[in-house]
């Protein structure tokens, strides 16, 4: 969502978080005022240079992918444990929370406007993650509007020793196309699911090889959601759909399948590009928050743009 003056966001995690966020689009919307957009530089120095510790600036390249990271804050730093520090958007883990940020890098950018968010996400290291976060348009070292500066505030909201975790996912990984697609989409898929869990009341998304049943790519509430089991399973349904096509001599392609249970809606839509053949969508919504039409209609607008 984006963000008005005046309109915080709303509660959702500390207090200490979400002060952290309305402190920073305060004073960049304080200079923003007077006809420019602040300088990234002077953008760190927020809070008189506090807030800079919960920054990442990035520069905007025609090659989204390849921009470079131009300054990473110590406490996204120290959430790192010790791992490389990436340099351009395309090394950043999609499993971080510099990738809550580089996600939605373009949106201000595009929109000249910052936009704010929070969720909840579930790291590399298998920690439920609450996070208020707000990426802000700046000038870059050009005179031109082409950097952006995020700050996340977050806390853990539950933890899971990585040893304890499952071991589907590394499973999935041994399928060398699989292994291939997520060394290619990397971030990009990232910043596509996220516009898919930008529809309301999406509560997981995840991107299914036909073949094997495993995930390419997810996103969202997987605590609450196996989505290594959802995969397998909304396989089975899609493998039994086209083989009853088949039988039936209908020459027919699947748009999508929904499901309706008591409290969620489950929509499955295969990817439809030329290199998407073989993939599908699914996603599972809130009854209760979600428009079923909008959400059929924003589901179909962003797999037509999901090119693999």
């Amino acid at each position: 969502m984006e963000i008005a003056a005046g309109s915080p966001l709303q509660d959702g995690g500390s207090v200490k978080d979400r002060a952290l966020v309305t402190h920073a689009y305060d004073e960049w919307a304080a200079g923003a005022a007077v006809g420019r957009f602040p300088d990234w530089k002077d953008v760190l120095q927020f809070g008189n240079g506090a807030l800079q510790e919960h920054a990442l600036a990035v520069r905007i390249d025609d090659n989204f992918r390849q921009s470079p990271i131009l300054h990473i804050g110590g406490e996204l730093t120290r959430e790192m444990g010790g791992k490389a520090l990436p340099i351009v958007i395309k090394e950043v883990p999609s499993l971080s929370l510099l990738s809550r940020i580089t996600e939605h890098a373009l949106e201000p950018i595009a929109n000249l406007a910052p936009i704010g968010f929070e969720a909840e996400f579930e790291d590399d290291s298998g920690r439920q993650l609450a996070y208020h976060a707000i990426v802000l348009p700046c000038t870059g070292d050009s005179g031109t509007v082409d950097t952006v500066v995020g700050f996340i505030g977050f806390k853990v909201v539950s933890q899971q020793a990585a040893a304890a975790k499952p071991d589907a996912p590394q499973k999935a990984t041994n399928n060398p196309k699989l292994k291939k697609l997520k060394d290619t989409l990397g971030a990009f898929m990232d910043t596509k699911l996220a516009d898919i869990m930008a529809i309301d009341g999406a509560l997981a998304v995840a991107i299914v090889d036909i073949e094997s049943g495993m995930l390419v790519a997810s996103s969202g509430n997987t605590k609450s959601l196996d989505l290594e089991v959802a995969a397998a399973g909304n396989t089975n349904v899609m493998r039994a759909k086209m083989k009853t096509m088949a039988d039936l001599g209908l020459k027919e392609e699947i748009e999508d399948i929904l499901i309706t249970l008591t409290s969620q809606y489950h929509m499955i839509r295969p990817l439809t590009s030329e290199t998407g053949k073989g993939l599908f969508i699914y996603l599972a919504l809130d009854k209760a928050k979600a428009n079923l039409a909008m959400a059929r209609h924003k589901l179909k607008i962003a797999e037509k743009s999901l090119e693999v």
